[in-house]
């Protein structure tokens, strides 16, 4: 099919072609928030995620830890105008991110040319393209799932994205030709990284590692993160009632739930690991001290985590994982479950 910049088209159906894009790992979240300076202010402060640029025009904000260009980008809602980035390139269109909520989840590929060589597949097949971006820190394919989140599949351009994504910017982002220039099999995303934390947050995460997702359309979404996207399935509840999944250099990205009744489909909640349990410990006493609620804790042999909700109702996780089993998932009351991954 014809590429056609903005395209909003959702892919259809429940069988879809052999893309696989096969990315490496979930890199970040980027996510539509009311107020992007009062969201920063919580994933800073809060979060523990450091600021590291400024989109002015658009106007988002992007936080991270040090591991890549972001973890989190936060873009305020546009209320019904397209945002326009450089050259004309239609970053966000008309009608899309009236309220708050995930924008879309950004898969981190090996390097340029396998993201290439995927975008070859996709053109050839039905699949729509959203957008072909290039972010001057990295290029990037846009595509829907069939519940219509977004996804960015991206390979990063430069090793030192702090010389590109600093400060307050306009007009960081353009079109992208993937049929022109030769892309390389450079390896610019930081396997070991400096991490740097935000020493009185409540919080010090390390990174985004996963975000889990209640679908409309259980079954095409499964089908649509195997065969298209490319990650490969981990866990299947044995009740049938969610999958996990994960890149090649990860073991878990995203898990994918049935309808839980009472649930809104859409994101449930993102998960950030921490550095270790005694800064988990310390941050519940300092969620105490600040009069911020706890939405749930889990405290078992799986995890120890707490979830809070971010200024627009989004849900956080900050976790240390204490094993890989998933019993305790399984076994645990349907609404629940999703805390329990």
């Amino acid at each position: 099919m014809g590429y056609v910049e903005g395209n909003l088209a959702r892919p259809q159906g429940t069988k879809f072609p052999t893309v696989k894009f096969g990315p490496r790992r979930l890199g970040h979240s980027n996510n539509f928030v009311g107020d992007a300076i009062k969201s920063a202010e919580f994933f800073v402060n809060v979060a523990g995620f450091e600021e590291v640029a400024r989109e002015l025009q658009i106007p988002a904000v992007f936080v991270s830890n040090g591991n890549t260009h972001h973890d989190l980008g936060l873009v305020q809602c546009p209320k019904g105008e397209a945002r326009i980035g450089r050259g004309g390139h239609v970053q966000i269109p008309k009608g899309r991110g009236l309220v708050p909520g995930l924008n879309h989840m950004g898969w981190e590929m090996e390097h340029q040319q396998q993201l290439v060589e995927a975008y070859y597949r996709i053109k050839d097949s039905d699949v729509p393209i959203h957008r072909l971006v290039d972010h001057q820190t990295s290029w990037s394919v846009y595509i829907f799932d069939p519940d219509g989140i977004l996804h960015e599949i991206y390979a990063d351009q430069v090793k030192d994205w702090r010389k590109v994504l600093k400060g307050d910017l306009r007009h960081l982002t353009g079109s992208w030709n993937p049929e022109e220039g030769k892309p390389t099999t450079a390896r610019n995303y930081h396997d070991t990284f400096e991490l740097r934390t935000v020493p009185n947050a409540v919080f010090h995460p390390v990174k985004i590692t996963h975000e889990v997702v209640v679908c409309e359309n259980y079954d095409a979404m499964v089908a649509f993160y195997e065969n298209v996207i490319g990650l490969t399935p981990g866990y299947r509840s044995p009740d049938g009632n969610f999958v996990s999944f994960h890149g090649t250099k990860s073991d878990l990205d995203v898990a994918l739930f049935k309808p839980i009744p009472g649930k809104k489909s859409g994101m449930h909640h993102m998960a950030f690991q921490c550095q270790d349990e005694k800064d988990l410990d310390a941050a519940k006493a300092k969620l105490k001290a600040k009069n911020i609620l706890t939405l749930f804790e889990v405290d078992n042999d799986r995890k120890r985590s707490i979830f809070v909700a971010d200024p627009d109702g989004l849900g956080c996780e900050f976790y240390v994982r204490r094993s890989t089993k998933w019993d305790s998932v399984a076994k645990a009351d349907l609404r629940q479950q999703p805390y329990f991954v």
